[in-house]
């Protein structure tokens, strides 16, 4: 069954795939080409939906020629996010397959990830270190906003961002009012479910070289991705992330204490740091205790 005809059968098992693009002229028909494959013989209904999010290159007039597709376009460009949400929202069927246009994430994976779906909430396509074409800083970068989220939701996380999943729509639905509308939203997803109890499963793909230019900006995107972290640990482990802010603190403090003691007396910006990690943790404690209150609340009305 084509993505075209999916339509006509609707079924609780069928999938629709989101495809976000913004100027991948060079890679967005090699994608779909992929998709059309590796969903021929699927035995569930599904539907390609493409966004393309303002782009300004020859991806309109590539998509518009396109049969078997839905396409929405976005007058200008809004970000990945919103891109992914507006395809989340026109979807078709129960489950979303999510894969970037570039020619990075194996189409050919996406049965695959799907075969897991009768036991998981959210499977991704878990990338190996080594295959990320990342420079040293970035990586250094990466890897402490993973080691963060590991220890905000308890659990191992491989890779926290792939652009690789598949997720029912109803969690993604659930967290509308965390996604945001830049890179962060698969970072977002990944440990919202982790953190709340979901079943989540990382299944290994291959990672390949990307066609065209990369749109991660930096600075301003690494920027927006550890403020979405700390957003996520403040409201599912505010403890936990107490505990790092705290152990900033501390590092302050034991950089200024040797500082001074190395060049003058100790002076009240060295016991400020202390003070500052005090408070840093007795919020965290406070919040951390006001985040289970309705939890324990429930339980004792239910009498277990």
């Amino acid at each position: 069954m084509t993505g075209r005809e999916a339509w006509k059968h609707p079924a609780s098992s069928g999938v629709t795939v989101v495809v976000p693009v913004l100027d991948e002229e060079d890679a967005v028909l090699g994608t779909l080409d992929a998709l059309d494959c590796a969903l021929a013989s699927y035995p569930a209904d599904w539907e390609i939906v493409v966004v393309d999010d303002g782009s300004r290159d020859r991806s309109p007039e590539l998509l518009a020629a396109r049969a078997g597709i839905r396409v929405l376009r976005h007058e200008r460009s809004r970000g990945y996010g919103a891109a992914l949400k507006a395809g989340i929202r026109s979807a078709r069927f129960p489950w979303i397959a999510v894969i970037d246009a570039d020619g990075t994430y194996p189409a050919a994976a996406i049965p695959r990830l799907l075969a897991v779906r009768g036991r998981c909430e959210l499977i991704v396509g878990a990338r190996s270190r080594r295959a990320t074409p990342d420079s040293r800083p970035r990586a250094l970068v990466k890897e402490a906003f993973r080691m963060f989220a590991e220890s905000v939701t308890g659990a191992s996380i491989p890779d926290l961002n792939s652009g690789l999943r598949v997720f029912r729509r109803e969690l993604a639905e659930r967290y509308y009012d965390l996604l945001p509308d830049r890179f962060s939203f698969t970072t977002t997803i990944t440990v919202a479910a982790i953190a709340d109890g979901c079943a989540v499963h990382f299944a290994a793909i291959e990672y390949l070289p990307r066609v065209g230019r990369s749109k991660v900006r930096p600075f301003a995107d690494t920027f927006r991705i550890g403020r979405q972290l700390l957003r996520l640990g403040i409201r599912f482990a505010p403890l936990r992330t107490a505990v790092w802010g705290a152990a900033l603190c501390g590092a302050g403090f034991a950089l200024s204490a040797s500082w001074h003691a190395a060049t003058s007396a100790p002076t009240f910006v060295d016991a400020g740091y202390l003070v500052a990690g005090g408070a840093v943790l007795a919020l965290g404690g406070y919040a951390e205790r006001r985040r289970r209150r309705p939890l324990c609340a429930v339980r004792s009305a239910d009498g277990r």
